[in-house]
């Protein structure tokens, strides 16, 4: 596998804002480099070997942004903190959210502009296959679904840019509503399926290890369907994740790990995993994972807490205290997962039990509960709220610090306030995430996620 960094950004872009039309804020860097194609190569004069490499050069913009979409995130779903020496306020619990990077925003524009000059090549390039053409297309518009979807879950009803392909110094594109974002991501997935069931036997380009299941186009395609239900769940559009599943991978005699991973190395050029915190000095998890954590029958706590953490020495920064190290990544090549057939089976759990098929929803629970948990199945529906209580508490272990599932779950579900701390009462509890600053900036700080955001405070 080549190393992935050696693709990253390969259209020279410099970092920009989702709707930025300033030609002076999107500029291509002056410094050649033989090894990558440029932006104008893209544009001007596309050939099947640039655009190979650039659609490879996608594969770093599911990795970019990492911290965001875990990290920062996990932090508002209390799942774990970073706590570097260096760090001297959480801002996070601290103080209002002023609109700064926006949770990621311009990583995120900054690939999805690559996708966009991505597809634009493939549609006048001249010599390159038709199922070639059709696989780029696929891939392309699967990996900004993706990073779109990352990005409104933080921004929620502030809205995101989804018009992202306008010439520069153009008029800026809007900013849409929740609703609005989720069609289109929904439909953008669709459209990548659809390509990539056109797509021939194999890619043309190369794909990283994480995604070895995937490696030709149809099994991509399955994919983005189960990337779309997960999408859909946050909507609440179950009838659509039921639909998306059964297109999907999801196969409950499957290793339940089974699914598409982010990959790192130590190769030169490559990156580490970058929550690889042997000691416990830095990522630290919340405790009340210990507290909430069910029991197993000979009475240890459940399998995945058990997985998944380590008691360290306890550690007091920025006024929180925690013994629980992160354990989710427990080598610095261990690869991130994008999506998992365990999170399949609870979306799938989740859509029967809002679909009325509460049976059915139980028997996925219990998939879960006792292959991943190693806890004694459910002997029965446990009714209302029990059912739904059951469904976060498995999606909390299992899906600890891989997307910030968490704190997107107690949003959509209204149990937000049921936080605690983790510092005792007076934390604040955000449910968004403003805007990025510069494209603030550019709008006179007008929108609504351009506004201070004071959250509420915690009373536990």
């Amino acid at each position: 596998m080549k190393t992935l960094r050696s693709f990253a950004v390969l259209l020279g872009l410099a970092t920009i804002v989702g709707a930025c039309t300033d030609e002076n804020l999107i500029q291509p860097f002056d410094i050649p480099n033989p090894n990558q194609p440029s932006l104008n190569a893209l544009l001007d004069n596309p050939t099947p070997s640039v655009i190979q490499a650039a659609a490879q050069g996608l594969l770093e913009g599911l990795r970019q942004g990492t911290d965001d979409r875990i990290q920062t995130v996990g932090h508002y779903g209390r799942e774990g903190y970073y706590l570097a020496v260096a760090r001297t306020v959480l801002d996070e619990f601290d103080e209002p959210l002023l609109p700064a990077g926006g949770g990621g925003w311009g990583t995120t524009y900054t690939f999805i502009q690559t996708s966009n000059a991505v597809l634009n090549a493939v549609d006048v390039v001249e010599g390159m296959p038709a199922a070639e053409q059709e696989a780029v297309r696929g891939w392309a518009k699967m990996v900004e679904a993706f990073l779109l979807h990352g990005q409104i879950r933080q921004q929620d009803d502030f809205g995101i840019v989804i018009d992202t392909d306008r010439p520069r110094g153009g008029e800026l594109a809007p900013i849409v509503g929740k609703s609005e974002a989720f069609s289109y991501i929904a439909q953008r997935y669709d459209e990548a399926a659809a390509h990539l069931a056109a797509g021939g036997g194999s890619f043309p380009f190369e794909l990283s290890d994480g995604l070895g299941a995937f490696a030709t186009p149809d099994a991509m395609r399955h994919l983005a369907m189960g990337l779309k239900a997960r999408a859909l769940a946050e909507i609440g559009d179950y009838a659509g994740v039921l639909t998306a599943l059964s297109q999907s991978f999801l196969d409950v005699e499957d290793d339940l790990a089974a699914g598409a991973w982010n990959s790192y190395s130590t190769q030169t050029g490559d990156q580490t995993t970058p929550f690889f915190d042997p000691s416990g000095f830095q990522y630290l998890l919340d405790t009340m994972l210990v507290v909430d954590a069910q029991t197993q029958a000979d009475g240890r706590p459940d399998q995945r807490l058990l997985d998944k953490t380590f008691e360290t020495s306890y550690i007091t920064h920025t006024r929180v205290t925690s013994n629980l190290g992160n354990g989710v990544y427990p080598t610095n090549t261990s690869p991130i997962p994008l999506l998992k057939n365990e999170e399949l089976v609870l979306l799938r759990a989740e859509a029967r039990m809002f679909s009325g098929d509460r049976s059915g929803a139980v028997q996925d629970l219990n998939v879960v509960r006792t292959r991943s948990g190693g806890l004694a199945p459910l002997a029965a529906d446990p009714g209302d709220p029990g059912l739904l209580d059951e469904l976060l508490y498995n999606r909390r272990y299992s899906l600890l610090w891989e997307w910030g599932h968490r704190w997107v779950d107690m949003r959509r579900f209204n149990r937000l306030d049921q936080f605690v701390g983790p510092r005792g009462p007076g934390d604040r509890i955000f449910s968004h995430i403003p805007i990025a600053e510069d494209e603030c900036q550019q709008r006179n700080f007008e929108p609504a996620g351009c506004q201070q955001v004071d959250g509420i405070r915690t009373t536990r």
